[in-house]
């Protein structure tokens, strides 16, 4: 028989004398990491024993089972586990020594990087510890599976000193109780703690029961009164049919009936032990990958597609990315779209240092059992394994565009708007999935055909918006050139990539001047004499654009595009553009061009009625400013007058 425990109380020896006021405070907005914490401690002692049986060193087979009980009333959060348990040397050892020590080197990492608002990842490392950040007082409740073992009750209200004792428990594992300070109100919600489970502990591999006393008490009177209510609705139809003469008639009892069926349904664990990225991509079908989707994100918009990632060598990398249908506008934010963990436990969204951030765009859940976690973000910027795990990641992402867009080109072409802009952000942000991906890279044309990058000629015609550019679309597709659709936020920035990228390749907007055939300059000064006074904001030029076209057409010049350009950038980045300082980096004047091959010109500069030829030459500005899409309120209302006056001198 085991040696009946002595009670024992001390203090633990550190050189601060109380580390969790420190802890609080630095991790008050992430304080719900203690959930994760213990959680992963269960989770870890379940899989000890498992191994243990398995091994043959513990005969006894059980079901696992992780429960989290929040008893609302009391103000306590348990934590159960049927795991391996503890001894009282052992609760001494790994707890009063080895954990708390964990904790301080918790406490010295977090120092090292209290500069950095983002500070250790996940704020991996503290363990055990972490059960302190809410509580006024944690209790320890454990039997080890090792035969004749005594159970073993640990108490600490401050962390620091604490009392060690044996105690009754029947069943091998660890309960740890704590008790809820004033400042955790936010704990004793069911709904809360329920969701944190779910952020943080969806995926572990050991199954998660939670109870609430509160909502079980709610249900059991409930189901009490639903009870009464039926006894007392049989009560009165049994006398009916007395009073009646109706005979016997079989005595049922449905609320009991519904009551047991109630009980005897066996509680559903809260989380899904086995996901998918878990099995090989060649076991998975497509409802299976769908199904999943809708599980993690909680979005019933089937994904375009996706990829599975699963490689033992040269990473232990398991996950799914999942590319869903985009609607650039709608994108309010990136949070929570790249979930990172570790053997199923989740680290945190999005990080960078490990996930390319153009990748945010795409969704999916990324397992790195080898990644590591209680470091700073700054260690994982310069760490070599994370370097070549991050380009592994782009690198198969890249080659899934590159596979769809071979083997399926219709379906890449009908995805294209809605992964567009991942792929553009990512080819800018990324040299080496430019590299990779830019032989997938399309561009719609207006007739809804498609150029490839591959195949693009050296100057290639483009429009922001083929509807409002109808005219300069059709000019330039009557002098034989495609034109592509560009009328994107990226696009912009994109274009100058891509000339960067491609020197010898050239984008021209629609409505650039230099698309233009040269007209007869022997006619633009005087043209510009008689334009000068209605038309002061704009320069003047000429062109050959055919006798079908527009006498003139307001175009835009290199530099107003790129001061176009400019603007929206400064825009992006928060700048006023009304600053002095920047109004003459970013002012560029349109060009008035008179297309010569018009017949128009000469009759006009040769007429001889001053009225009318004044009212011609402000319609034709104005009429080019319409093309434009410029001409806006009293201007428009001006131009419509005009054209009223003007139809009826042509009438007289």
């Amino acid at each position: 028989m085991a040696e009946k425990l002595r009670d024992q109380s001390g203090r633990l020896s550190v050189d601060i004398d109380n580390i969790f006021p420190i802890i609080r405070q630095w991790l008050y907005s992430d304080q719900d990491i203690f959930i994760r914490e213990l959680i992963s401690n269960a989770c870890d002692a379940i899989t000890k024993r498992q191994s243990l049986v398995r091994l043959g060193e513990s005969a006894v087979e059980f079901t696992p089972r992780i429960q989290v009980t929040l008893d609302e009333n009391a103000r306590q959060l348990k934590f159960s586990d049927n795991g391996i348990g503890m001894t009282a040397e052992e609760i001494d050892k790994y707890i009063n020594r080895v954990a708390f020590s964990g904790a301080v080197d918790f406490l010295a990492k977090y120092q090292e990087d209290s500069k950095s608002a983002d500070g250790i990842i996940g704020h991996f490392g503290l363990g055990f510890y972490s059960a302190f950040m809410p509580a006024e007082k944690v209790e320890i409740f454990s039997l080890s599976y090792l035969p004749g073992a005594k159970a073993a009750h640990w108490l600490s209200e401050d962390g620091v000193s604490y009392t060690l004792s044996e105690c009754e428990k029947a069943e091998v594992g660890t309960e740890i109780i704590i008790t809820l300070s004033d400042e955790a109100q936010k704990f004793v919600n069911a709904g809360f703690v329920r969701a944190t489970l779910h952020k943080y502990c969806y995926f572990i591999p050991q199954p998660i029961f939670f109870t609430s006393a509160k909502e079980e008490a709610e249900e059991t009177a409930r189901e009490a009164a639903a009870a009464a209510a039926k006894a007392k609705k049989d009560e009165t139809a049994a006398t009916n049919e007395a009073a009646a003469g109706s005979g016997d008639t079989p005595a049922t009892d449905e609320a009991a009936t519904d009551t047991a069926q109630k009980r005897s349904t066996a509680p559903q664990p809260l989380n899904n032990t086995s996901p998918l990225w878990l099995k090989k991509p060649s076991e998975c079908t497509d409802e299976e990958y769908l199904a999943f989707y809708r599980e993690a994100f909680q979005d019933f918009n089937p994904p375009l597609f996706w990829i599975h990632l699963n490689m033992d060598y040269p990473f232990n990398l398991k996950g799914i990315l999942y590319f869903p249908k985009q609607n650039e506008e709608k994108i309010a934010t990136l949070d929570g779209r790249i979930k990172l963990y570790s053997n199923q436990v989740f680290v945190a969204d999005n990080i960078k240092e490990v996930i390319p951030d153009f990748l945010f765009l795409l969704r999916g859940c990324i397992d790195c059992p080898d990644l590591p976690l209680n470091v700073s973000r700054s260690f994982l910027q310069h760490d070599a394994y994370v370097q070549k795990l991050s380009a592994h990641i782009v690198k198969k992402v890249a080659d899934k565009l590159n596979e769809i867009f071979r083997k399926d080109l219709p379906a890449y072409e009908k995805s294209w708007d809605s992964i567009s802009t991942f792929v553009k952000y990512g080819m800018m942000r990324d040299e080496k999935f430019y590299e990779k991906a830019n032989s997938a890279l399309i561009f719609r044309k207006t007739d809804d055909t498609w150029l490839h990058w591959a195949e693009a000629p050296k100057e290639i015609y483009y429009t922001v918006d083929k509807e409002k550019q109808a005219y300069y679309v059709d000019l330039a597709i009557s002098r034989k050139h495609e034109v592509v659709c560009l009328g994107k936020e990226i696009d912009a920035p994109f274009i100058n990539f891509l000339e960067y990228k491609r020197p010898d390749t050239h984008f021209i907007a629609v409505e650039a001047e230099n698309n233009n055939e040269a007209g007869d300059s022997e006619i633009l000064p005087r043209l510009q004499e008689a334009f000068s006074a209605y038309a002061a904001d704009v320069d003047f030029g000429v062109a050959a654009l055919g006798v079908d076209a527009l006498p003139a057409v307001l175009m835009e010049t290199e530099d107003g595009k790129r001061a176009k350009q400019m603007r929206e950038m400064f825009k992006q980045m928060g700048q006023d553009l009304n600053d002095p300082n920047l109004n003459g980096m970013m002012q560029a004047k349109n060009k008035l061009v008179f297309n010569t091959d018009n017949a128009i010109w000469t009759k006009l500069l040769n007429l001889s009625d001053a009225e009318t030829k004044a009212e011609l030459i402000a319609q034709l500005y104005d009429l080019a400013k319409l093309n434009y899409g410029i001409l806006k309120g009293n201007e428009l209302t001006a131009f419509l007058q005009r054209s009223d006056v003007l139809l009826k001198k042509l009438a007289e």
